[in-house]
């Protein structure tokens, strides 16, 4: 069903959903805040709820949903609003509530089919199942590959009692080799859409032992 959004919802949606990030953190995200040769958004604390500045990963499928409106438009904000008249303002409300509409009376359709019970969901529904997949991710011997403070660290949380970005202390050398590597071969036998992310919240981890 997200597919058959327009390209700026379906992008955003799948976005939310593989990097855990907050509506309008990414809502809101604009080119200056990307570096797309790490790659990582690295947003300011004015954009961030907690007050902190944060730097969050993510990894190949991500990353080319971003790419993707970079490289369709010139506008500032990645994800541009579809009213036709406003030129250089972000992806709005507007345009999520109806996005959101759409996607919930189909599936609210489906499921009267079905004749299942059927529960509208939110944007902020994305980030929760980022966390239930990241944390239901197991090894071969059902241990849990992410760290929970890796995680709520990834999601812009505060562990501690004070915010953390994932990838404070990493020596970035050593990024491609340690990070990418345990990715790809860690998470083979998952689901296209666990391994993505899985990734997505992993891809900075040299240890796997360590969170």
């Amino acid at each position: 069903m997200v597919g058959e959004l327009d390209a700026t919802s379906r992008a955003y949606f799948l976005v939310l959903l593989l990097t855990g990030q907050r509506r309008d953190e990414v809502r809101e995200l604009v080119r200056g805040e990307l570096d797309m040769s790490r790659p990582w958004m690295d947003l300011s604390e004015a954009r961030m709820k907690s007050g902190y500045p944060h730097i969050t990963p993510f990894a190949d499928k991500a990353r080319d949903l971003i790419a993707g409106p970079l490289a369709a438009h010139n506008y500032r904000y990645v994800f541009p609003s579809l009213r036709a008249y406003v030129d250089e303002a972000a992806y709005t409300i507007y345009d999520l509530g109806n996005a959101l509409d759409f996607l919930n009376a189909a599936m609210e359709r489906k499921a009267k089919a079905a004749r299942s019970a059927y529960e509208r969901w939110t944007a902020h529904d994305l980030r929760r199942t980022f966390s239930t997949l990241a944390n239901g991710i197991l090894d071969d011997e059902e241990n849990a590959v992410l760290g929970e403070n890796h995680i709520e660290g990834v999601m812009g949380h505060k562990v501690g009692g004070r915010c953390q970005t994932p990838i404070t202390n990493i020596n970035m050398s050593r990024r491609s080799e340690g990070s990418f590597g345990y990715g790809r071969t860690r998470f083979a036998g998952l689901s296209a859409t666990r391994r993505s992310v899985a990734t997505d919240v992993g891809e900075v981890r040299l240890d796997p032992n360590t969170s």
